[in-house]
């Protein structure tokens, strides 16, 4: 630093990270040993004899480069902007179904429980006329064609209760029904 005798502020339109182009830019060079303060516009200093050289003017070349550039980066932003539109719709479209068939899902379940309950209820009634048949079969002295022990019978009734109370109890999650 003690050997500078000059700071100069520039903008490099390469690196330049808003994204402007060529801008003619003031660069102040100030000399602390001598006191001056210099303003020249498009200069640079040489270090070596100490005087100002003006940098040359953009040609029609680097002209049409910067506005090709000006138009790739606008065309890259209105892409990006569509790009995320497109996604935020999408997004959108997808938080709906989810939402239609989560409601579809619970309305189906809930559907599925009040049959399970109903034929539940429905088997426990033909037990009950079974039982009573079977009772009018043994006053009157006739035999069964068909004969199951009670055992077996308690035994399906009980494991097909037990699956339908643990498929309630699951919501709706069944792992022995199809």
């Amino acid at each position: 630093m003690a050997n500078e005798k000059e700071q100069i502020l520039k903008v490099d339109p390469a690196n330049d990270d808003r994204g402007s182009t060529y801008e003619r830019v003031t660069w102040l060079c100030f000399w602390h040993d001598q006191g001056l303060r210099v303003d020249s516009q498009r200069s640079t200093l040489s270090s070596s004899t100490g005087s100002f050289k003006p940098l040359p003017e953009p040609n029609e070349k680097s002209v049409d480069l910067e506005k090709q550039l000006r138009e790739w980066r606008h065309k890259c932003k209105l892409l990006e902007n569509e790009r995320q539109e497109y996604e935020k719709s999408i997004q959108l479209k997808y938080q709906r179904e989810k939402e239609t068939v989560a409601l579809e899902l619970k309305i189906l379940k809930q559907t599925h429980v009040d049959k399970v309950q109903s034929m539940s209820t429905s088997l426990a009634q033909l037990q009950k006329q079974v039982t009573r048949l079977r009772a009018q079969l043994a006053k009157h002295s006739i035999q069964e064609d068909i004969a199951f022990s009670e055992t077996d019978e308690r035994d399906w009734l009980l494991e097909s209760w037990k699956e339908e109370a643990d498929f309630i109890k699951a919501d709706g999650v069944s792992t022995g029904h199809a």
